[in-house]
């Protein structure tokens, strides 16, 4: 994660990387666990993500989220910056502006993690009124929530056309690809065209494998069976803009 500042245009950019092509424990998330082996789990939002170096924002769950998406934002908002020791939630306190705007943008896995960063720092209108704009811009994201979260996303951050970009250009919505497989993760994966099973992602992964879900260990499962399962929690960000 990299905050970006432009002077002349008094607008923050929180960009959260994608996954790291390296095997890097410490930051690579997908091959951790945290976000692609964990999307059978859920956990509530906001108040299942618990980083140790900040004060929760909201005071009630509003939907769940995958429990990889929790753990990811769970790391972004517990990172320091090596001079300041500033969290991301202390760098932008003290930076708030009504005259300023700030953007949450990243691709991939970020473009997962940053609406779920965005919301749990802002998790209302009030909140997000401490800024003068304040935008989601994620892309190729896959599904991070249930309904219950795209709800109150969609409410806060409601899809905003970007001037200049027609067609596909848009505020916090995700932007992406309709033959990407990414995007098409956790809701429609059976969706993806051409579709061949032997080559799919998620079932490279599952296939012999065992699954915690949230109604206890399951092992030796089809594909059918997990996106069954997967598919009955998790909801797309509303009206996504294939390109």
């Amino acid at each position: 994660m990299y905050v970006a500042y432009n002077t002349s245009a008094n607008c923050y950019v929180v960009a959260v990387a994608g996954t790291n092509g390296n095997k890097d424990g410490d930051h690579n998330w997908y091959d951790t666990d945290c976000l692609d082996d964990n999307v059978t789990v859920t956990t509530g939002f906001p108040l299942g993500i618990n980083p140790a170096n900040g004060d929760k924002p909201d005071t009630k769950n509003v939907g769940y989220v995958s429990q990889g998406a929790a753990w990811g934002t769970t790391n972004l908002l517990n990172m320091q910056d090596p001079k300041t020791q500033k969290t991301i939630q202390s760098f932008l306190k003290d930076n708030e502006s009504s005259q300023g705007t700030l953007i949450f943008a990243g691709h991939s896995l970020g473009g997962s993690l940053s609406p779920t960063l965005a919301l749990w720092l802002y998790p209302n209108a009030f909140a997000a009124s401490r800024w003068g704009a304040l935008y989601v811009l994620p892309t190729a994201a896959p599904s991070t929530g249930d309904r219950g979260f795209v709800n109150v996303f969609s409410a806060i951050f409601p899809p905003t056309a970007i001037r200049g970009i027609a067609n596909y250009g848009f505020w916090n919505q995700v932007i992406w690809n309709q033959y990407d497989v990414v995007p098409h993760g956790w809701t429609n994966l059976m969706n993806i065209q051409p579709f061949n099973v032997q080559n799919d992602v998620v079932w490279d992964y599952v296939q012999g494998k065992s699954c915690q879900t949230l109604y206890g260990p399951l092992s030796g499962l089809s594909a059918d069976i997990v996106y069954d399962a997967i598919n009955a929690k998790y909801q797309l960000l509303r009206a996504q803009i294939p390109t």
